[in-house]
């Protein structure tokens, strides 16, 4: 089976790094997504040739639909990318017809289906996560709870393995006496507690 490439090409380094090149529309207020609206508009405008309406009625609607549209569809990506996508769209050819939604959903939808794919593949490239190191205790408290589970087994008539840790565990933790066996001390727990670890309620 041949195995897949998944090194980074040059371009796809530069789309990702335009993706950390400014801050994402979900996380801008409300302020700051309005100016960057109306500045969008103008860009899409130079880039495409677009027309804007020309009574400033439908401005005002266009402007406040585009405001939302980028909330609640572009939320995930910056406007560096947005600008980006228009500037290397080789796809939509209807050029130079009034700006609407339809036209720039036409235009973002192949470079976000390129952007999911790149993504993934930028996540497989990551290193592991570092795990941190157990410590002892984080040990002990593993053979407790394993422990607890193993009484509480016993207590419902199962008689599962019992590893020797159990007790070297226990007699450190002080609970079974010196003069006492593991068999001992489990009699007399089995007959007068409940738990061993957890508290009694």
């Amino acid at each position: 089976m041949q195995e897949t490439n998944t090194s980074l090409q040059p371009e796809e380094r530069r789309l990702i790094n335009l993706k950390y090149a400014d801050k994402k529309i979900g996380r801008m207020n409300d302020l700051e997504l309005r100016l960057k609206t109306n500045e969008l508009l103008i860009k899409i405008n130079v880039i495409t040739g677009w027309s804007f309406p020309l009574d400033s009625e439908t401005q005002r609607i266009l402007k406040e639909q585009f405001f939302k549209k980028l909330k609640e569809s572009y939320s995930d990506v910056n406007v560096e990318e947005i600008e980006y996508a228009f500037r290397n769209n080789t796809e939509v050819k209807d050029w130079g017809k009034n700006i609407n939604l339809f036209l720039i959903d036409e235009v973002m939808k192949p470079y976000l289906e390129g952007r999911y794919e790149l993504s993934a593949k930028e996540e497989r490239q990551l290193p592991p996560p570092k795990t941190k190191p157990w410590s002892d205790e984080d040990i002990k408290n593993l053979y407790r709870s394993q422990i607890e589970e193993y009484f509480q087994a016993l207590k419902k008539g199962y008689y599962p393995i019992r590893h020797k840790y159990y007790e070297e565990t226990l007699r450190e933790d002080g609970m079974i006496p010196e003069n006492e066996n593991m068999d001992e001390f489990l009699v007399r727990k089995l007959a007068t507690a409940n738990n061993l670890y957890l508290k009694e309620k």
